[in-house]
């Protein structure tokens, strides 16, 4: 968070906690913004667009696309034409008008991650539980709040129709896609599909016993048609 009005740094602490998201640090200017990226790599920037200093929120945002492989949403109070367009020149993921509620917040930051990876809403099913992929992770809605799971820590996938379960070594996620649609979104290097329902992380294989696959303990089917191009798969990687 990016934000020099200390007031107003301690209420959307205060929301985005509410809301579930950690905020991993608070810059006051452009300056403490820069150390803040490299120090913390945020998932998410959001930064005001009038800031103390030489160098404003648009200055910024300029760095982060340039430097930080992340999505970014301007804060401000102002919304007249000369700063849209100065704003509108950086491609913001979102823009979001002071005051806002904590409603209002949230959504800003789910469009934002959607936008920026590809994955627009375009109607009321996108309402639904759906993974965006962004920066080597997938995020899943987890009531109110947008979780990140990182694809290193993703085990392997089910699908159940148009929903997926997403399989960690300790819980898992849902999300609404097909396996195929899903699949196309993550490394082919490291994921790959074993069964019409199920795919998984190459990585955590333990063992390939007849038609199952054993990763952290769990047995996942593997189909005949699949086995022969994973085993060669494993032995060229």
């Amino acid at each position: 968070m990016v934000e020099d009005e200390l007031i107003i740094v301690e209420d959307m602490r205060m929301m985005l906690e509410n809301l579930g998201y950690i905020v991993t640090g608070v810059a006051l200017d452009f300056d403490e913004a820069q150390i803040m990226l490299e120090a913390d790599k945020p998932d998410i920037v959001l930064t005001d667009i009038a800031l103390g200093g030489e160098k404003d929120g648009v200055d910024l945002a300029q760095e982060i696309k340039v430097k930080h492989e992340i999505p970014f949403i301007f804060v401000t109070s102002h919304s007249d034409k000369s700063t849209l367009d100065r704003a509108k020149f950086v491609k913001p993921n979102g823009y979001l008008v002071k005051p806002f509620e904590e409603k209002d917040l949230y959504t800003s930051i789910e469009i934002a991650i959607a936008n920026f990876s590809g994955e627009v809403p375009t109607s009321e099913e996108d309402n639904e539980p759906r993974g965006f992929l962004v920066n080597e992770a997938v995020y899943v809605k987890d009531g109110h709040a947008l979780v990140k799971v990182k694809l290193d820590e993703l085990f392997w996938l089910k699908s159940e129709g148009n929903y997926i379960e997403l399989h960690q070594s300790d819980k898992r996620n849902v999300v609404r896609s097909t396996l195929h649609e899903f699949l196309d979104k993550l490394p082919a290097n490291k994921f790959f599909r074993v069964h019409k329902s199920h795919a998984v992380n190459i990585e955590k294989i333990d063992a390939i016993n007849g038609t199952n696959i054993t990763i952290g303990g769990e047995e996942i089917p593997i189909g005949r048609q699949y086995k022969e191009e994973l085993i060669s798969k494993l032995n060229t990687a």
